[in-house]
């Protein structure tokens, strides 16, 4: 199903009559929650001494610096706080970065019935959400969302793919106030894992155990013919003395 996004902070929009959308739904819950818990923080965090308090003499004070804004030459007065709001300032940046400079590097590997993709952004930052969208001719074939590292892309849902196919990874790296993409071309090639190769090759030496094929096997094989003549052997031994003591039997 295609995705489309919101314009601000890219939450899904699920089109109408699509089904299997609670991943989409549960996701943007997060991030809005994410964004009000971000803002309810930086609130908490503003100190007393910048709340409104100003009184008639400050005020006054303001008033005279701005009339004085034309001098040549003139000092703004030093208003606590100042500082702290400088402070609090950064440690919000330092926490929820501008992920619009970063570059997203991923390793996409053709894996046992599927697709591995490993993802991470350089510089290291902190990133929300990483939503990756495998597409096809143009359409989205699946698509999820990870907190960080890689991800396993299960043959089932890969499954509307050709066993080869030339697809793009679109990645996008999210927080609740930037986001940055970059598509990867990947050569999708559909990989067995080792235990099905092998019972592939079981299934075919059934299918190619015939009487003739069982008799040429002991004909072209000396080994055989003698496990096979003393089989016989030891039967029709085995044979003689079932009858003999039958015999006996009869006798007495």
């Amino acid at each position: 199903m295609a995705i489309t996004t919101t314009s601000n902070y890219a939450l899904r929009k699920p089109a109408a009559g699509d089904v299997g959308v609670a991943g989409d739904l549960n996701w943007n819950l997060d991030t809005i929650d994410g964004l009000i818990k971000a803002i309810n923080d930086y609130l908490a965090g503003i100190p007393d001494e910048l709340a409104l308090k100003a009184s008639a003499a400050e005020h006054q004070g303001l008033i005279t610096i701005v009339d004085s804004k034309a001098d040549t030459i003139h000092e703004h007065a030093q208003y606590a706080g100042q500082t702290a709001f400088t402070e609090l300032s950064e440690q919000v940046a330092a926490m929820i970065p501008d992920l619009n400079s970063v570059v997203i590097s991923a390793t996409i590997t053709n894996n046992a019935g599927g697709l591995s993709i490993s993802v991470s952004v350089s510089p290291s930052v902190t990133v929300s959400t990483f939503f990756i969208e495998i597409l096809y001719n143009s359409a989205v074939v699946c698509n999820m969302g990870i907190m960080a590292g890689g991800v396993y892309v299960s043959r089932e849902a890969l499954a509307v793919l050709p066993d080869t196919a030339q697809i793009q990874v679109r990645i996008t790296a999210m927080n609740v106030v930037s986001s940055r993409e970059t598509t990867y071309n990947h050569n999708y090639v559909r990989t067995n894992a080792p235990w099905e190769g092998r019972i592939a090759e079981v299934q075919a030496m059934i299918e190619s155990l015939t009487v003739e094929s069982i008799v040429a096997g002991f004909l072209n094989s000396d080994a055989a013919m003698t496990a096979l003549a003393n089989y016989v052997h030891s039967s029709n031994t085995l044979a003689n003395k079932v009858a003999e003591r039958l015999n006996e039997k009869v006798v007495t």
